[in-house]
C-alpha cells in the first residue's frame, strides 16, 4: 500500500487539507483548483504579439512575444540568462555568509606590507628583524693573516680558513712545498710547472740546467734571488712562476740589472704552449 501524507492546497483562496501519496508531487486538492492556478499565472504572462524587453540589467534587446512555452521567455539569449543566474547565485552566497575584508600585514618597522602573506615590507627589514641568517658575534673570532698581517674575522667552526685573509695571500704564502725528483738526472723540482718546463725542453732537444745558486743577486738587505733554470745555448735565465708575489718585480729587476737577460713564464703561458714552441717563446 502506498504511503500517504496530508497536504494543504496551494491555491491562495483554498485552505483545504487533502491526503496524497508521498511519492507524488500533487499540490492542489482538486483538478479545478489546479486549472484555476494555471489561469492566474497565464494572466501574469505578457500578451501574445506584444514587445518584450530582456530582463537582464544593462541589456535593451527586445522581441515579439510568441505563444506556447516561448510566452514566458524573459531573456533574449542564453548569455543573458546565465549572467542573471550567476548574479543571483552570488547574492545568495553573500546573504548566507558574512564576508569580512582581510587587513594587510604590518611590518615590525610599522609600515604596511603589499600583500597578506608578507611579514616584512622590504629585504632590509627582513635582514634586520628576521629570526634567521643573523650573524652571531659570539660565533666569530679574529685572526691575523700569516702573509700580510691584516686582521680578519671568521667563524670559529672554519678551522681551515683562519690562516689567511684571502686566496691571494694563501697562494703567495705556501707553508709546505711539494718536490718532484728525477733520480736519473739527479734533479729536484719545486713545482709541477718546473717539471713541465724541464720536460718540454728535453723533448724539444734544448739544453737546460738548474741555475747555479752561487750566482744569485742581492735584491734587498739580507735577501738573495736566483732564477730556476739556465739555458746555455741562449745565455738566458728562466723563472717559472705559477703565482706572482708582490716582491717578484723587485727581484727580477735586480737580476736583469746585474746579470742580464731573464725570461719569466707564468702558468698561463706554460699551459698554452707545446714543446715545439718553447724555443720561439724563449727567443722572443
Amino acid at each position: 500500500m502506498a504511503k500517504m501524507e496530508m497536504r494543504t492546497c496551494a491555491l491562495e483562496e483554498c485552505t483545504i487539507e487533502f491526503e496524497a501519496e508521498a511519492r507524488k508531487t500533487q499540490r492542489f486538492c482538486t483538478k479545478a483548483h489546479a486549472n484555476a492556478n494555471r489561469g492566474a499565472q497565464n494572466k501574469m504572462l505578457p500578451v501574445i504579439g506584444s514587445t518584450q524587453t530582456c530582463a537582464t540589467e544593462g541589456c535593451s534587446e527586445t522581441w515579439i512575444v510568441q505563444g506556447g512555452a516561448l510566452r514566458s521567455k524573459r531573456y533574449h539569449n542564453q548569455t543573458c540568462s546565465n549572467r542573471a543566474t550567476t548574479e543571483k547565485r552570488i547574492e545568495s552566497q553573500i546573504e548566507r555568509r558574512v564576508i569580512t575584508p582581510r587587513a594587510l600585514a604590518v611590518c615590525p618597522c610599522g609600515r604596511t606590507c603589499s600583500t597578506f602573506q608578507q611579514k616584512y615590507c622590504s629585504s632590509d627589514c627582513r635582514k634586520e628583524y628576521g629570526d634567521y641568517k643573523q650573524p652571531n658575534p659570539e660565533n666569530n673570532a679574529t685572526h691575523k693573516c700569516q702573509n700580510c698581517g691584516q686582521e680578519f674575522t671568521r667563524n670559529k667552526s672554519s678551522t681551515a680558513a683562519n690562516m689567511f685573509c684571502s686566496n691571494a695571500c694563501a697562494r703567495t704564502h705556501t707553508k709546505t712545498r711539494r718536490f718532484y725528483t728525477v733520480e736519473e738526472f739527479d734533479i729536484v723540482f719545486e713545482s709541477s710547472y718546473e717539471a713541465f718546463f724541464w720536460g718540454a725542453c728535453k723533448i724539444a732537444k734544448i739544453p737546460i740546467d738548474r741555475f747555479d745558486r752561487d750566482h744569485g743577486v742581492a735584491w734587498a738587505d739580507g735577501k738573495w734571488y736566483a732564477p730556476d733554470f739556465w739555458i746555455p745555448g741562449l745565455n738566458l735565465a728562466v723563472e717559472i712562476k705559477g703565482y706572482e708575489d708582490p716582491d717578484d718585480a723587485a727581484r727580477w729587476a735586480a737580476y736583469r740589472k746585474t746579470q742580464g737577460a731573464l725570461v719569466v713564464l707564468t702558468s698561463v703561458e706554460l699551459m698554452s704552449i707545446a714543446p715545439a714552441d718553447i724555443l720561439d717563446l724563449l727567443q722572443n
